[in-house]
This record gives C-alpha cells, sequence and structure tokens, in this order.
C-alpha cells in the first residue's frame, strides 16, 4: 500500500490514515468512488475519442489503449483489450495506471465533485460508417395510432386520456424506402421545465433475419437518455411515485385509480444522473419536502436493488453526518453506513429486525455494528423467495424498510411491488385476461356475488379451509384464504363454490367458531 499516506494532488496535499489502522474506511472510500464516478464522462475529459457504441457498452480509444465499459453493471466495471491485467472497476483503473494506492484513492475522490461539463467537447466517433440520427428518421406526432399500448401493453384510452397522462403518449413515424408507413409508441423524457429531451421508442417484436430471431423493439432517440418520463402535474399530488417503466406507471394508474400521484419513471436503469433528475422534480413538485415517496419497481431482485439504490441516495441528501456507501456483487447487497455513534442506532435496528425476522424463521438481513461503521447486509435472493402472500417477499420488503427510515429518521418511503408477476404492466395484462370476482357468469351458474371456495389443500393446514375467490383462471383459482395470504388452489382441489348469500353466512359463522378460525 505504500509506506506514506501523504499524496500530492493536483490541487493540494492530502494526508492520509495509514490502511492498515482504518481499512474499513478505504474500503468504503472504494465503494464510494467505483459507485459515484461518471466513467464514461471521465474517459472522455482525459482525451479518449469514443470508438463503438451499443446498449450497454461504450469502447473508446487513446494511444495504445482500448478501453471497453460494461454500463449493465452498477458499478460500471472496464476491461483493456490491449492489457489482460488491465480491468475491474474504476478505481482498478487510476490504481493500474498511477500505482500509488493513496494517490489512487485522491484522484478518485475528486473525480467524484468534477465537473466536467467546462471542459467537455464534443466526442469524435471513429466510425467508417455514418451514425443514424433517429430524431432525423423518426416523425413525432400526436397520437393518433394507438394498437401497441392497447393491444401489446393492455392499457385502456381512458388512461391515456386520463389528466395524468394527456399528450404524454405520442407516436414515432418511420416512414421506409418503399413507401410504408411504420407507426411506433413514443414516449418523451422532459427536464423540468416540460421541455422534451428525448424518446423512446416502442413497438412490438419483429423478425431479425440477420439474428434469425424474434427482437424487442425499443430505441432511444438520443444520447440524453437521463432523462424521466414523468404524468402532467396535477392539482392535490398525495405522493411521488417511481416506477422503472412509463408503461409500468400508466398500467398502476389503470389498476389502482390512484389520479392524485405524481408519476415518474426511470426507463429501465438506475444511475446518479437519473436520481439528479428525481431530485429537481422532486424540489419543483414537493418543495416543502412533505410528500411521501412510493417506490414501486420491479418485484425482482433488480427492482430491490433499485430500491435500496435510491435509499441511499436520498439518504446521502438528507443525512450528511453519515456517509452511504451501497455495495452488491451477484445477489447480496450491503448498505454501509459510517459516522459518529452510528454504531448505536445498529443495535436498535438489530432489534427491530429481529423481531420481523422470527415470524418468518429466517434472517436474510444481517447487521454488522463496529465503531463508527453499520453495515447492512441483505440477501436479495431469499427474500424473493418468500414469495406471496403474508409473510411473503413484498410483506418482508416493506417492514424492513420501514424500519430502517424509521431507526435512521429519513423521509417517509412507501414500498409496493405488483401482486402476481414481475411488473405492474404484466399484471395488469393477466388481470384482464382472466376472471374477476366482478364477473363470474361463467362459474358453475355463478351470480353477481361475491364467491367463497373450500379447499382440502393439506400446505394450507394453518389455514381456514375457506378462502373468498379473487379470480379464476383456466386450471386455478386465486384465493384469498386470510392474513392477506394469497394461494393458486387447482380448480380439482376446490370443493364447491358458495353461491347464495344465506351459504356464505352460515360458512363465515362456522369459521368463527372453528379451532383454526383467523388470527387476528
Amino acid at each position: 500500500m505504500g509506506t506514506s499516506p501523504i499524496v500530492l494532488s493536483s490541487t493540494h496535499i492530502i494526508l492520509m490514515k495509514n490502511y492498515a489502522d482504518n481499512r474499513m474506511h478505504y474500503r468504503m472510500l472504494i465503494s464510494k468512488i467505483n459507485e459515484e464516478v461518471d466513467f464514461s464522462r471521465y474517459l472522455h475529459v482525459k482525451g479518449y475519442a469514443l470508438l463503438k457504441s451499443s446498449v450497454g457498452s461504450k469502447e473508446y480509444g487513446k494511444d495504445q489503449e482500448r478501453i471497453v465499459l460494461n454500463s449493465k453493471r452498477n458499478p460500471v466495471s472496464y476491461f483493456n483489450r490491449n492489457d489482460t491485467q488491465d480491468k475491474g472497476w474504476f478505481f482498478s483503473y487510476l490504481l493500474h495506471r498511477y500505482g500509488n494506492f493513496y494517490t489512487a484513492i485522491s484522484l478518485g475522490l475528486e473525480a467524484i465533485n468534477a465537473s466536467y461539463h467546462s471542459e467537455a467537447k464534443t466526442s469524435k466517433v471513429l466510425r467508417t460508417k455514418k451514425s443514424t440520427n433517429l430524431e432525423a428518421t423518426f416523425l413525432i406526432e400526436p397520437l393518433k395510432r394507438w394498437n401497441y399500448i392497447v393491444k401489446e401493453r393492455g392499457l385502456s384510452l381512458k388512461t391515456l386520456e386520463s389528466e395524468a397522462f394527456n399528450n404524454k403518449v405520442l407516436n414515432g413515424i418511420y416512414n421506409t424506402t418503399k413507401g410504408n408507413q411504420i407507426t411506433n409508441i413514443a414516449l418523451p423524457l422532459t427536464d423540468t421545465e416540460g421541455n422534451i429531451k428525448n424518446y423512446i421508442l416502442f413497438n412490438k417484436p419483429y423478425w431479425s433475419p440477420k439474428k434469425n430471431k424474434l427482437q424487442k423493439f425499443r430505441r432511444v432517440m438520443n444520447s440524453q437518455y437521463h432523462f424521466l418520463f414523468t404524468s402532467n402535474p396535477t392539482a392535490n399530488i398525495k405522493a411521488l411515485a417511481c416506477f422503472e417503466s412509463g408503461f409500468d406507471a400508466m398500467a398502476y394508474h389503470e389498476s389502482k385509480g390512484l389520479p392524485n400521484l405524481f408519476y415518474m419513471a426511470f426507463n429501465g436503469q438506475l444511475d446518479e444522473r437519473k436520481l439528479e433528475q428525481f431530485f429537481l422534480w422532486k424540489n419543483k413538485i414537493d418543495p416543502e419536502g412533505k410528500l411521501p415517496i412510493k417506490l414501486s419497481f420491479d418485484h425482482d431482485i433488480a427492482g430491490f436493488y433499485f430500491d435500496m439504490y435510491f435509499l441511499k441516495s436520498l439518504m446521502s441528501r438528507e443525512k450528511k453526518q453519515y456517509d452511504f456507501v451501497l455495495h452488491r456483487q451477484n445477489f447480496v447487497v450491503k448498505l454501509q453506513i459510517q459516522g459518529h455513534e452510528i454504531a448505536l442506532l445498529g443495535e436498535e435496528l438489530k432489534t427491530e429486525l429481529n423481531i420481523l425476522h422470527q415470524q418468518i424463521d429466517l434472517q436474510p438481513a444481517k447487521i454488522i455494528s463496529l465503531k463508527e461503521t453499520l453495515i447492512i447486509e441483505l440477501q436479495l435472493d431469499s427474500i424473493l423467495h418468500l414469495g406471496p402472500g403474508k409473510y411473503g417477499s413484498s410483506w418482508y420488503w416493506e417492514g424492513f424498510f420501514s424500519i430502517l427510515t424509521n431507526t435512521l429518521e429519513c423521509p417517509k418511503i412507501q414500498i409496493q411491488k405488483p401482486l402476481l408477476h414481475k411488473d405492474w404492466n404484466e399484471d395488469l395484462i393477466w388481470f384482464k385476461n382472466h376472471e374477476q370476482v366482478k364477473d363470474i357468469s361463467s362459474i358453475s351458474r355463478g351470480i353477481n356475488k361475491t364467491l367463497w371456495a373450500v379447499h382440502n389443500f393439506k400446505s394450507l393446514s394453518k389455514y381456514p379451509p375457506i378462502g373468498k375467490v379473487m379470480m379464476v383462471g383456466e386450471e386455478k383459482v386465486l384465493c384469498d384464504i386470510g392474513e392477506t395470504a394469497y394461494r393458486w388452489i387447482s380448480r380439482d382441489q376446490i370443493i364447491s363454490f358458495y353461491q347464495e348469500k344465506k351459504s356464505q353466512v352460515v360458512h363465515q359463522e362456522n369459521i368463527k367458531n372453528a379451532s383454526y378460525g383467523r388470527k387476528k
């Protein structure tokens, strides 16, 4: 690590602690550098030319170096085509070039706070072919054709014409060389002044002769990817709602019927530039900072990580007395918090989480308290495998966030995940394709009344053998069997449907008197 932690940086002399004396301190700094430095912009300022660019990857060149960035990873990783030893994250890039551990730390910290805008010049893209100008290729028009959004996305015209999303969905027209016209859906990305900075184009999958398979059609019009898709600001906004995609936001709006939300979509990925846009919108919509934030990202590993990433960024702004660093390795996420007396809060957090964990007989969150460092380690796959219903993944995730934010006295965050599928759009499509309780005419001489199903499912022995029918699929019935627990039960395992009010009342009374009655 070097014998002298004294570093002469480009701006000043920095006296650092010896690594051996505070390893955790430096590990947190390294994570912070890898997480927060804009690797691509850094290379640009340092004179690297952009050679290639594709979804999730950029290649830069300078002298004999060929640096390839993998932007799909978080933090962004790299490798040098001309040096097999030159690879890793941003800190590895610095260490490989400057050789001194403390120098790399100093330069990394400078890079976090550096402003590249004044220095940046237009990069020369070294290509033999002309790059495609999508903004010149596609003509943006008001929404006239909506087949894709209705048939493929399951959204209604009522949602598209609602106050929240009126004029927020457009058409992107492409005229082919043969004189044909292809109409796409275009979602605009805007700044806080309402200026459109970019569009994302969607259409149904198409057949690629080159790759001999179906390809998804999703195009981002220009490099201004960090702007957000938002709803129209409406009167009496009750909360700020965050989603991964604009279609998820609209699907949530349609299924929940909540007009007083301000919707924001991050378009598949979360990074610091997009979060900066979020905070600009937050300051505009909620200048007094009183509105809760509803996080409704996908119900999967990536969605859990986005929740944590968002929380880290929010707490970094709100709790300046602490230093927050987030690190992910596959299914494990670690949130490191450093500050005075943080260990005391760690003990409080341990106590609260132990109560939560006792109810699931599992410990997906581990708390490590050091002198001035608190580490929260999460097994995201274990949380996801908890499944639906009470004591399920959504229930646990919501409880964990509530405990964490209350302990750290952070702004209120509400977590809500889709009930059945990965995202809200998939849930909406599924619900529309299946019979619901409101329309039960095809179910065994059913009438438009609440149905109750009796089952003999042994694995559900701790629940009453009666459940409210929520919806009916081709082979299975979704039942609410108490304690907000939902279970799919095969039609063959449903003994009978109680369709008349008298039968319902009698059965409910029997349940109340039975030893297996519902828990309170």
